[in-house]
């Protein structure tokens, strides 16, 4: 009976350390932005585009054990057309788009607390016009559009946030303006979801001749914070040592049982 307690005392080590192996918590932070261009709509009024522009830019930072890092990409073209840019160390990335059928950012952060204990990042997207009314009325633009944020902050003293926003501008003398945005923190264990999906529009009146500005973006913006730590062990390890648990038990009683 002996030997048979010493067999299990071994597995239970042993899924001890199989645990811990799995037990390091990360703080993380995700965001992203899109407009959906292929749904792109202006209606109403005849116009004359004067200029068109495409831009995106990505940027990260970390703090590390080796000092601080970071990662910068941006593009500009004179057309709506196709940019990309891309920014990655260490704990962080980030990047943004522009295409005939989207306009992208994302940003995703995960210090370990280990190598980095902070990071940062920011991503942006935008399509940029200057036009001419031809007539008298109204010009209305529309677009959909989906956000969303991802939080975790596992630990004690741990914390993450996330802003993402999605917008549309018509602007002359007097304006329009339709923005959506998500702005969220966890800290000390917290952590959620949560997203938005819709149709931005805007809509102004002209007169014929009248000059205006367009915009239409989609930005992610966060930052997260990790200390190191150890997570409570997972559902599975508890299982199985709750299982070796009840084996020993049982083991045990049934020596008693055996001795009467």
């Amino acid at each position: 009976m002996k030997k048979i307690l010493l067999v299990g005392l071994g597995f239970l080590c042993l899924g001890l350390i199989f645990s811990a192996s799995s037990a390091h918590a990360v703080s993380t932070s995700f965001g992203e932005a899109y407009i959906d261009w292929g749904t792109m709509e202006f209606s109403g009024i005849s116009i004359m585009w004067l200029e068109q522009g495409s831009y995106s830019d990505a940027y990260v930072y970390a703090a590390t054990e080796l000092g601080d890092v970071d990662d910068g990409d941006g593009d500009w073209l004179d057309a709506w057309t196709d940019t990309s840019a891309q920014a990655s160390v260490s704990g962080a990335e980030s990047s943004a788009w522009t295409s005939d059928t989207q306009l992208g950012a994302t940003v995703s952060l995960a210090p370990d607390g280990i190598n980095t204990d902070f990071a940062y990042g920011e991503a942006g997207a935008e399509y940029y016009g200057e036009l001419v009314a031809l007539e008298d009325g109204f010009l209305c633009f529309s677009v959909d559009y989906f956000i969303s944020q991802n939080l975790s902050a596992p630990c004690p003293d741990d914390w993450a946030e996330s802003w993402v926003s999605v917008g549309a501008e018509l602007s002359s003398y007097n304006g329009d303006q339709d923005e959506r945005w998500l702005e969220n923190y966890v800290e000390d264990g917290e952590s959620g979801y949560w997203d938005d999906s819709g149709t931005l529009t805007v809509s102004l009146w002209f007169n014929e001749g009248d000059e205006a500005i367009f915009y239409a973006w989609a930005d992610c913006e966060g930052c997260a914070y990790s200390e190191y730590c150890e997570e409570i062990p997972e559902p599975a390890t508890m299982l199985l040592l709750g299982s070796l648990a009840t084996g020993l038990f049982s083991m045990a009683s049934l020596r008693r049982k055996f001795k009467r």
